[in-house]
């Protein structure tokens, strides 16, 4: 059984991925409760920490009209390389209810940030 983690009000939440292949990340998907909502994705590449330590690859903003699971498609394809860390930043002006498991996933891969610093769940 995994450890669930709760947090009410989160604007900015993130997670990291280690590349297992040399691929191209055009499109990610993520779970909203939120209606229309606009969210901003940020795509950081070459990660060596926190998400925000890498190079900002690309920047969009969606609006999402109903609450549920979404596939985006990117409108800048990411190039990955095998075993490079990458991140997937989303940011909304509406806050979110944010439940993560982190005994599944381990440290280092999933935050939040609480406004002054990225917080590891």
């Amino acid at each position: 059984d995994g450890n669930l983690d709760s947090i009410i009000g989160i604007n900015v939440w993130s997670n990291v991925f280690t590349a297992r292949e040399n691929t191209s990340l055009d499109a990610i998907s993520f779970m909203t409760s939120n209606t229309d909502t606009t969210y901003t994705i940020n795509v950081y590449t070459n990660v060596t920490s926190t998400p925000d330590t890498g190079t900002l690859y690309t920047t969009q903003t969606v609006s999402i009209a109903n609450a549920g699971y979404h596939t985006v498609d990117l409108t800048k394809d990411v190039p990955i390389t095998k075993g490079q860390k990458f991140a997937i930043t989303l940011s909304s002006d509406d806050s979110i209810y944010l439940v993560a498991d982190s005994n599944n996933y381990g440290s280092g891969t999933s935050y939040y940030f609480n406004g002054r610093e990225w917080v590891d769940l």
